[in-house]
C-alpha cells in the first residue's frame, strides 16, 4: 500500500466504524468497485428481462432505479403478487410506477399492509386494484402512515366498508401526507363533517392537491359567494381544482362561442358547478341539438345547466322526438321547453305518452327508435359521408347520428343542387358539417325556393355561395314564416333590396336567427333613433342578432357609463361592450392603468373612442411605448386622444412622427408633440408638413425621409 493511500486511511479512521466494509471502500482500488457495480447492474438488467418480462430498453431504464443485489427479495415480491392473481402485465405496470417495490421485504412491509386491508374487510380484488393503482403505498410505514390515514377517513365515513370504497375510488388517498391538513382547511372554512363525508365517498381525488393550491381554491370559491355548509360549495371547489386556470378559461371560451356572457357562465356555474366539467364534445353536442335542431336560444340553458349533463342518446333525443311529434299533431300547443326534459322517466311517460291513448304505441316506438343505436344505418351514413362527400371517417362518425340516412337518393339530390350552384366539394362539406339536416331536406320544395328568393332580390351567385357556406342554418328555417318576414323587416329600415342584401351579407344570422326583432325593439324603446338602427344594419348587423342574454346586459352597461342612446356614440360603445368579454375588459383596464391612466380617464377614452378597448394588448403596448418612451410624451395625452391606439403605427404614426422630429431639429416647428398632424388625411399632411417645408425652407430630404419610413413599414 502506498504512503498516500495509507495516509488517507489514517486520516479517515476517526470517522469510520469498526466494520471492515468501510475500510475496504478506502483500501481497495476504484476499478474493483466499478467491476462489482457493473456486475450488479447486469444482474438487475437480466432479472428485469427474464423474470419480469420487460423489454431490454425498458429494463435498462428501470435497472437504474432498483437496488437489489440478489434475487431473494424480488422473487418473494413477485411470488406475493402472483399469489394474488395479479397478471404479469399488471405486475410490470406496478413495477414501472414504483420500481423500488422489488427491493422491499415482503414479509416485513408489503404483507403487513395487505393483511391490514384484509382485516378491514377488503377482498383480494379490492387489494389488487388498490396496490396496482397506487403501488407507492407499499413503501409507506403501516403504523405511521397507512393506519392513521385509514382511521382519519373512517372517522368521517363511519364504517370500514365505506372507507374501503373511498380508498378503491382513489387509492392514492391511503398514503397522502397532505390529507390531514386539507381536511383541517375545510373544517376551518366551515365545511361540516357531512360535507367531508360526501367528498371522501364521492370525490376523494379532491384531496390530491398541495395545501397552498387547495387553500387558494377554497378561498376563491368562498369569495364567489358559495356557502361552505352547502353541497354546491364542494361541487364548485372540485370543479375549480380539477379544471385549473387553463381548463377554466377553455370552458369559458367554449360557452362564449355559444353566446354566453361571463355573467351567464357564472350564473350557470352557480346553479350547476359541474356544467364546467362536462366534456367539450358533450357541450358542443347538447348546444347544437337544442339551438340548431330545437330552435332554442342558447341562453335558455343558462337557467337549466343540468341539461348539459343529461344523456343525449338516452334522454334528450328520445324525449324531443316524442314532444315534436305531439306538437306536429297539435296535441300540445306550447313550444317545447325545458320542463319535459327535467321530469323523471315515470312522470314523462305519464304526461306525454300514456295520456295520449291513440298515439301511445307510436310514441313509444318513436322514443325507442331515437334511443336505439342502429349499426346498419350508422354504417350506411358513415360510408356515404366518406365516399360521397369526402369526410374523414372520424368526422363522419361524429355527425352521423344527426342524419341517420336510409338511402342515398335524397342526399345525392341535395349535393347535386349545391354543385349546380357552383359550390365546391369543400364548401359542401362545410355546409353539411354545420347543418347536416340539409341532406334530409327536399332540394326542390325546401332548399331551392330559399336560394331562388335571395337571387331574385339581387344576391349574386358568388355571394350566395359565400353566404350559405358561412351560415347554412337559414336553409332549415321556413321561407314563408321566417326568412321572408325577416327580410321585409330589415328592408323597412334600410329602404331597398340592395341595402337589405348588403346587410344580410354582413350579418348572415339576420335571416337564420330569432333575436333581430326583439333586439331592435329594445333599442327603439330606450331611445335609439331609427337612423341608429339603420346605421347598425348597414355596418354591424351581426350585433342585432346577439342573443337576449348578452344583448340586454350590454345595453344596461353602456347606459350606466352615461352614454346617451340617442347619440351616435351609443352604437360603437354597445358594439365594443358586446364584443369584449368581462375578463378581457378588466385586462385592458389594468393595461391602461399600467401606463398611468385613471379609471376616469379610461371611461372617458372609451366614450370618446370605444374601439380603444378592442385593440390587442400588444398593439396598445406598442403605441404607448412609441409615444411615451421613444417620443417622450405624457401618457395622459393619449388618454384624451384614444383614437391614436387604433391608428397604424407603421403606415401613419411612425412616418409622421419622424417628419415632425426632423422639422423640430431644424427649428422649423417649435413643438413636435402636437396631435393635429396625426388626425389629418395623408394628402393634407403632405401638403402642410412636407411639400410646404420643402419649398419654403429648402428641405429637399423631407419627402424622401417620409417615403423611406413608409417603405420600411410596408
Amino acid at each position: 500500500m502506498s504512503y498516500r493511500f495509507h495516509k488517507s486511511a489514517l486520516y479517515l479512521n476517526p470517522f469510520m466504524r469498526t466494520s471492515p466494509i468501510p475500510w475496504l471502500c478506502v483500501l481497495l482500488p476504484r476499478h474493483y468497485w466499478s467491476t462489482i457495480a457493473s456486475k450488479r447492474h447486469s444482474f438487475r438488467l437480466n432479472y428485469l428481462i427474464n423474470n419480469c418480462g420487460f423489454s431490454p430498453k425498458s429494463a435498462s431504464e428501470l435497472s437504474k432505479q432498483v437496488s437489489f443485489i440478489n434475487s431473494d427479495k424480488p422473487d418473494a415480491v413477485l411470488n406475493l403478487f402472483r399469489n394474488l392473481n395479479i397478471s404479469d402485465s399488471k405486475i410490470r405496470d406496478l413495477i414501472r410506477k414504483a420500481p423500488c417495490v422489488l427491493s422491499r421485504n415482503p414479509t416485513k412491509s408489503i404483507s403487513l399492509t395487505l393483511e391490514f386491508l384484509r382485516s378491514k374487510g377488503a377482498s383480494d380484488s379490492q387489494i389488487v386494484h388498490i396496490i396496482t393503482s397506487n403501488p407507492w403505498s407499499l413503501h409507506k410505514t403501516l403504523d405511521k402512515c397507512i393506519i392513521p390515514r385509514y382511521d382519519l377517513i373512517r372517522s368521517f365515513v363511519q364504517s370500514d366498508e365505506k372507507t374501503l370504497v373511498s380508498i378503491k375510488r382513489y387509492p392514492r388517498i391511503l398514503d397522502n401526507s397532505n390529507l390531514p391538513h386539507l381536511v383541517r382547511v375545510m373544517l376551518d372554512t366551515g365545511v361540516p363533517d357531512s360535507g367531508i363525508n360526501l367528498v371522501l365517498r364521492s370525490w376523494p381525488e379532491v384531496f390530491n392537491f398541495h395545501v397552498d393550491e387547495f387553500k387558494s381554491k377554497v378561498d376563491e370559491v368562498k369569495a364567489l359567494g358559495f356557502d361552505p355548509s352547502k353541497t354546491y360549495f364542494l361541487e364548485a371547489l372540485r370543479t375549480k381544482l380539477i379544471l385549473g386556470k387553463t381548463g377554466w378559461e377553455r370552458k369559458v371560451e367554449l360557452y362564449g362561442r355559444w353566446g354566453w356572457s361571463d355573467e351567464m357562465i357564472f350564473k350557470a356555474f352557480s346553479k350547476r358547478p359541474f356544467c364546467m366539467l362536462t366534456s367539450d364534445s358533450k357541450i358542443e353536442a347538447v348546444m347544437d341539438f337544442f339551438v340548431n335542431h330545437m330552435g332554442w336560444d342558447s341562453s335558455a340553458l343558462v337557467e337549466y345547466p343540468i341539461l348539459l349533463g343529461y344523456s343525449l342518446k338516452k334522454r334528450i333525443v328520445p324525449r324531443a322526438s316524442v314532444l315534436l311529434f305531439l306538437q306536429s299533431k297539435g296535441l300540445i300547443k306550447k313550444k317545447v321547453c325545458y320542463g319535459p326534459f327535467l321530469r323523471t322517466e315515470e312522470l314523462f311517460l305519464q304526461k306525454f305518452v300514456n295520456c295520449f291513448k291513440d298515439e301511445a304505441p307510436l310514441l313509444l316506438t318513436l322514443r325507442a327508435a331515437a334511443a336505439t343505436r342502429n349499426p346498419e344505418r350508422e354504417s350506411f351514413t358513415v360510408n356515404y359521408l366518406v365516399g360521397s362527400c369526402g369526410f374523414s371517417p372520424e368526422d363522419a362518425s361524429a355527425i352521423w347520428h344527426r342524419i341517420p340516412l336510409k338511402s342515398s337518393e335524397n342526399p345525392d339530390s341535395v349535393i347535386a343542387l349545391f354543385k349546380s350552384c357552383d359550390f365546391s366539394e369543400s364548401q359542401i362539406r362545410d355546409i353539411i358539417r354545420k347543418a347536416p339536416g340539409l341532406l334530409m331536406s327536399d332540394p326542390v320544395q325546401t332548399i331551392w325556393p330559399k336560394l331562388d328568393f335571395l337571387l331574385s332580390k339581387g344576391l349574386s351567385c358568388s355571394d350566395l355561395v359565400k353566404l350559405v357556406t358561412k351560415s347554412p342554418l337559414f336553409l332549415l328555417r321556413s321561407l314563408d314564416n321566417h326568412i321572408i318576414p325577416s327580410y321585409d323587416f330589415v328592408k323597412e329600415f334600410v329602404g331597398s333590396d340592395e341595402k337589405t342584401i348588403t346587410s344580410i351579407k354582413r350579418g348572415n344570422n339576420i335571416i337564420s336567427g330569432s333575436a333581430l326583432k326583439t333586439n331592435i325593439k329594445i333599442m327603439l324603446d330606450i331611445g335609439v333613433p331609427k337612423s341608429g338602427i339603420v346605421g347598425l344594419l348597414n355596418s354591424w348587423p351581426a350585433l342585432l342578432t346577439v342573443d337576449l342574454g348578452r344583448f340586454k346586459p350590454a345595453i344596461e352597461k353602456v347606459k350606466e357609463l352615461g352614454v346617451d342612446p340617442s347619440k351616435a356614440a351609443f352604437i360603437p360603445a354597445l358594439y365594443t361592450t358586446i364584443m369584449l368579454r368581462k375578463s378581457n375588459w378588466n385586462s385592458k383596464v389594468q393595461l391602461y392603468k399600467k401606463w398611468g391612466w385613471s379609471d376616469e380617464e379610461i371611461n372617458k377614452a372609451f366614450l370618446s373612442h370605444p374601439n380603444c378597448m378592442l385593440k390587442s394588448a400588444s398593439k396598445i403596448t406598442a403605441v404607448m411605448e412609441f409615444f411615451v418612451e421613444n417620443l417622450g410624451w405624457d401618457s395622459h395625452v393619449l388618454a384624451t386622444n384614444p383614437i391614436f391606439i387604433s391608428l397604424s403605427l407603421e403606415k401613419r404614426l411612425i412616418p409622421r412622427a419622424f417628419v415632425l422630429q426632423y422639422l423640430h431639429s431644424r427649428g422649423l416647428i417649435k413643438n413636435p408633440r402636437i396631435v393635429y398632424p396625426y388626425y389629418i388625411s395623408e394628402n393634407l399632411f403632405l401638403e402642410k408638413f412636407v411639400i410646404r417645408f420643402e419649398k419654403e425652407h429648402e428641405s429637399p430630404g423631407l419627402m424622401k425621409l417620409y417615403e423611406e419610413k413608409m417603405n420600411i413599414s410596408r
